[in-house]
C-alpha cells in the first residue's frame, strides 16, 4: 500500500462507513493475488457496490424475518457487497480457480447467507425457533463473521461451525480488522470492545 490511510474510529455511523468505503476502494487498486494461498482473495481494482435504497433494505429485512439493527442498516445503506467476486486459486495446485462472494450482497447471496446461518445453528444444536430467547440471532457479513442481531452492542463473532471466537465491536470494526489489521491492533484501537456478556455463544 503506497499511502497511509487515516481511518475513522469504528462507530457504525453512516459517516464512518462512507469513509471506510472510500479508503478501501483506494487500497484495493493495488491488491495482488497470493499464488500459494487457499481461500477467497480480493481481486485487484475491486470496489464496493452502491448501497441499498431504503425500500430494497426493507425487502431484505422482510426476507430475513426481522428488522436490522442500526449498524447493519447503515452498512447496507452505504455498501452492498463487492463488484467483483473473490478468487480462490487453491494454492496454485493445478485445479481451476473457485469464485465466490467475500462480503455478502443482497439479493445475490441471500440463499448462501441463510445456508451459512443454518450451518452454524446446526453445529451448535440451536433451533431457529429458540432465537432470540436462548441466544442472539446471527447474520453473516463476510464469510463466517457474524453480527449479533440482538446483542445491545451488536458485536461480531467469528463462527466456523462450533468454533466461535470474539472478532470485533460492530461491523465497522470488522471492516477495519479485515482490511487493515495493522491499524486494528495498533494503540489507537487497543482494548476496543469486549467479549464479556455474550449470552450462549461465548458462555
Amino acid at each position: 500500500m503506497s499511502y497511509l490511510p487515516i481511518l475513522p474510529r469504528p462507530d457504525d455511523s453512516l459517516q464512518c462507513f462512507q469513509k471506510i468505503k472510500q479508503i478501501t476502494n483506494k487500497a484495493w487498486r493495488q491488491r495482488e493475488i497470493e499464488d500459494n494461498c487457499y481461500g477467497l482473495q480480493m481481486q485487484s481494482r475491486t470496489k464496493w457496490r452502491n448501497g441499498l435504497s431504503e425500500s430494497t433494505l426493507a425487502e431484505f429485512e422482510k426476507a430475513m424475518g426481522y428488522t436490522f439493527p442500526t449498524p447493519l442498516k447503515n452498512y447496507y445503506l452505504t455498501m452492498n457487497g463487492l463488484d467483483t467476486p473473490g478468487i480462490d486459486v487453491q494454492g496454485s495446485n493445478g485445479k481451476p480457480p473457485r469464485y465466490g462472494p467475500i462480503y455478502y450482497s443482497y439479493p445475490d447471496d441471500l440463499d448462501e447467507m441463510k445456508k451459512t446461518i443454518e450451518w452454524v445453528l446446526d453445529a451448535n444444536r440451536v433451533a431457529l425457533e429458540d432465537l432470540p430467547a436462548k441466544a442472539s440471532r446471527i447474520f453473516p457479513v463476510k464469510g463466517h463473521r457474524f453480527i449479533l442481531i440482538d446483542d445491545p452492542k451488536h458485536r461480531v463473532l467469528s463462527m466456523f461451525g462450533d468454533d466461535i471466537i470474539y472478532w470485533s465491536n460492530g461491523v465497522s470494526g470488522l471492516l477495519i480488522r479485515e482490511e487493515f489489521p495493522g491499524f486494528y491492533y495498533s494503540a489507537r484501537f487497543a482494548h476496543f470492545g469486549t467479549s464479556k456478556g455474550i449470552k450462549f455463544w461465548l458462555d
